[in-house]
């Protein structure tokens, strides 16, 4: 089973990223397979900033090729759980997590994470977190994961040990989803499924090509095709 995290924090004391090893250790110890994580620090990645042209969206696939998006889409497709971490900046995800999220934003138009456990994790100092998982959440749905786990921390008021601990009950938990096969599909899947199926059908473009070559056309919802789509 592989997971993808990426930390929208740069800090070498991030508790982010100290969540995201210690989530990636308690699905390692509930898991009858081997996880096998693809995740590298903020700090050794170049992304480039979106340069507002919408290429993507009209090509169907990034045309940067100076940074290392590529690789990360390439991890990102060949994962089955996705975990998206920010601290809270402003009531909001960091800007080095929101300039990611703009990479990656034309794929919410072709579902690319359809079959993926998607997994949040906020924090924050004493405020704000709520924003901030929220807009994650809602990204994750938005690219077609499941959102099955949304763990929001508080450092003034949570300390290692505690988080630690939060973090091994949200990982059981999500192995007990994969293993019943329970997955969160929701209103809002169904509805950005719907919406988009039917706005394709009578459109040519590298959008409507995708959703042709792949077969979403062929589902009549978006359950159906997420469990379709699902290797776990």
């Amino acid at each position: 089973m592989n997971v993808f995290a990426f930390c929208g924090s740069l800090s070498d004391s991030s508790i982010c990223e100290f969540a995201i090893h210690r989530y990636v250790d308690h699905l390692n110890a509930h898991s009858d397979v081997e996880i096998n994580l693809f995740y590298t620090n903020g700090n050794s990645l170049t992304i480039n900033y979106n340069q507002g042209n919408n290429q993507e969206f009209y090509h169907g696939h990034s045309t940067d090729a100076t940074d290392d998006m590529k690789k990360l889409e390439s991890q990102l497709i060949k994962s089955d759980i996705i975990i998206f971490a920010s601290p809270t900046y402003m009531h909001n995800v960091s800007g080095f997590m929101k300039n990611f999220i703009d990479r990656i934003g034309y794929w919410t138009h072709l579902l690319k994470l359809r079959g993926k456990v998607g997994i949040s994790i906020s924090s924050c100092h004493s405020n704000g977190v709520n924003f901030t998982s929220e807009y994650l959440d809602k990204i994750l749905a938005q690219l077609g994961c499941s959102i099955e786990s949304s763990v929001k921390l508080s450092t003034s008021i949570q300390n290692k040990t505690v988080i630690d601990s939060i973090i091994q009950y949200e990982a059981k938990k999500v192995m007990r989803k994969i293993r019943s096969k329970q997955f969160n599909i929701t209103d809002f899947h169904e509805k950005k499924f719907e919406t988009y199926k039917n706005m394709y059908h009578s459109q040519d473009t590298s959008e409507s090509r995708y959703w042709q070559e792949n077969n979403l056309f062929d589902f009549n919802n978006y359950y159906d095709l997420f469990m379709k789509s699902c290797d776990l």
